[in-house]
């Protein structure tokens, strides 16, 4: 029988029950090392693939757009227990997250709209168990609390419309108690079936999920042993799919959400990762696995800053985290899952964050792009996505109260001892007014309204047209730091080639137009071809730190290119997504 590091937490509405006690029961290092079935490592992303982890590059309800979702549970054993977190485009806000508990082999879908409040809105008539409740067709509405509170309403709901998914195997659901399977050996509970597995499994296509499906988190007894409710390590075996499709231009685009695996680091069967669930609580955490700057006071790491009046340094220095993490803020991408996560004799949030950063990087992102005038016959138009789905990880954005006299800060995570430099790196220097580091900060506003402050990341593009004419893009934001250079804003920014909008997705919190063109003095436009987007890490002299052995190389970067055209004389409307290629 595993014994686990669990606490009592907090208050949780659950499926409709009245206020009870939540569990939290993140697998402790003790417990987690003497296991045979422990997975590794995380292995390398992959677009369309089953992991432990899925990542969705880009979501958006603006202009027109709805976005589907699916999430797959291959295991035709085991339930699963997945936190689903949307984050925004601009800075990695939470701006919305829920627990998902998915039966064997099910399937959970999702559809993201534009609410009568202007904010993004999720509807799921998908009856598979959702904490803290049903979502339904009457949906929830995405939140807004974590944005900065400076900006005006119409300016937080923007920021809701647009940005990236992430999803976590927390746990996995056995039907039985105290064991995988109803030929245990050793079982504390044998031939006794699990409560929970009972109400989320589908019954005449709908899962129960009455009050029961809680009852391990408020029974005294799970504190303990949340094997004894069919509670078990997280195998994985999770895949989905997304859709961003608008129903004015009657076009589509989708993919398969990038999965990356826990796997086994010696010879043996199974691949269960460490046991991280934790419940949707606005409870205080009492432990904070995160390497999240805002979250953890303990990953904070650069030169003093100011923040709302108070001095940010380094590490313990801070005292208190500058946004009091809550259990339903856990796990996140940061948290530790593998033996690899664990650095010396204690599990390393900063580690799991590197190791993610460096499975994604790149130096390079590379692909095609058509855009013709818009009088042409048939008239072709090109966006680039990039995700950053780790830069959270290593600066985010603090957001000053109105009224302080301090501005918005960007504030940076400690990198993990050993393992390299940050990837992401941004410092205010108050005299100058100019970030340090491989990132810069832009204030951007949208039909009027402004939509506050975003990091921006330094890059540079170039490629050719189909004839081998090769060019450098010119960026629409000036000055440029050198020639041919250019920023995407955002953690999920957009590039829009040869247009002043985005014509194909629609963006608009994060979009970055780039004009291609060749010849003399760039007389001529490009209307087609492939471009390469080089991506600058920061270094170990921006961030301060001596040389190591793993520096940071490129960017932890995740995308596809979108494509419309239109044909005039069939009235015909056609999309394309094609996944980025990166050079490592």
């Amino acid at each position: 029988m595993m014994k686990k590091s669990v606490m009592a937490v907090g208050v949780a509405a659950l499926l409709g029950m009245s206020a009870a006690h939540a569990v939290v029961a993140f697998e402790d290092q003790a417990t987690f090392s003497a296991r045979t079935d422990k997975a590794g490592e995380m292995g390398l992303v992959q677009a369309g693939g089953i992991g432990h982890v899925l990542f969705t590059p880009y979501y958006s309800t603006v202009n027109g757009n709805t976005t589907l979702i699916s999430l797959v549970n291959t295991d035709n054993e085991m339930g699963k227990a997945v936190k689903v977190r949307f984050r925004g485009a601009a800075n990695s806000d939470d701006v919305l997250d829920f627990t998902v508990l998915l039966s064997p082999g099910d399937v959970w879908t999702a559809s993201i709209e534009p609410s009568l409040t202007g904010n993004a809105r999720i509807i799921s008539p998908d009856s598979s168990c959702v904490l803290p409740s049903q979502i339904g067709t009457d949906g929830v509405d995405f939140r807004t609390y974590r944005l900065d509170q400076k900006l005006s309403e119409a300016a937080r709901a923007l920021h809701t419309r647009e940005g990236y998914i992430e999803f976590l195997n927390m746990a996995d659901i056995s039907p039985w108690k105290g064991r995988a399977s109803a030929a245990g050996a050793a079982d504390s509970v044998p031939n006794t079936k699990s409560t929970v597995y009972s109400n989320i499994k589908h019954v005449n296509n709908v899962a129960p999920c009455n009050a029961d499906v809680a009852a391990w988190l408020v029974s005294a007894d799970a504190l303990a042993t949340p094997e004894n409710y069919g509670i078990l390590p997280p195998t994985g075996g999770l895949f989905g799919n997304w859709a961003v499709f608008n129903n004015e231009n009657i076009t589509s685009y989708g993919g398969g959400h990038y999965a990356s695996a826990a796997v086994k680091g010696t010879s043996g069967a199974g691949n269960a990762a460490r046991l991280i669930f934790s419940p949707q609580s606005d409870a205080a955490a009492g432990v904070v696995e995160s390497a999240d700057p805002l979250l953890n006071a303990d990953a904070l790491w650069g030169a003093s800053q100011t923040y709302r009046g108070a001095a940010v340094v380094n590490g313990s220095a801070v005292g208190t985290a500058l946004i009091p993490a809550l259990w339903l803020d856990l796990p996140d991408l940061s948290t530790p899952y593998t033996v690899a996560d664990v650095d010396g004799a204690n599990f390393s949030p900063k580690k799991r964050a590197y190791d993610l950063s460096l499975a994604l990087s790149a130096t390079a992102v590379m692909n095609e792009f058509v855009a013709t005038p818009e009088s042409a016959t048939v008239p072709f138009r090109t966006d680039w996505v990039f995700s950053q789905p780790t830069r959270r990880y290593q600066v985010a954005m603090a957001y000053s109260q109105e009224g302080s006299g301090e501005r918005n800060i960007p504030v940076n995570a400690q990198p993990a001892a050993g393992y390299g430099v940050n990837y992401f790196f941004g410092s205010v220097n108050d005299a100058t007014n100019v970030i340090a580091g491989n990132m810069t900060l832009g204030t951007r506003s949208i039909g009027g309204v402004s939509t506050g402050d975003f990091l921006c990341t330094k890059s540079a593009i170039k490629g050719s047209n189909r004839e081998e004419a090769s060019f450098s893009a010119v960026g629409q934001f000036s000055p440029a730091p050198v020639v041919g250079a250019t920023f995407f804003c955002g953690e999920t920014a957009t590039l829009s080639f040869n247009s002043e909008t985005s014509k194909v997705l629609h963006a608009a919190l994060a979009n970055q137009q780039v004009s291609v063109r060749v010849g003399s003095g760039g007389a001529s436009t490009v209307q087609a071809g492939w471009a390469t987007l080089t991506l600058t890490p920061a270094t170990s002299t921006t961030t301060g730190g001596a040389a190591v052995a793993n520096p940071a190389r490129g960017l932890p970067v995740i995308g596809y290119a979108a494509t419309s055209f239109s044909n005039g004389a069939t009235n015909g409307n056609f999309g394309d997504a094609i996944e980025h290629r990166y050079a490592r």
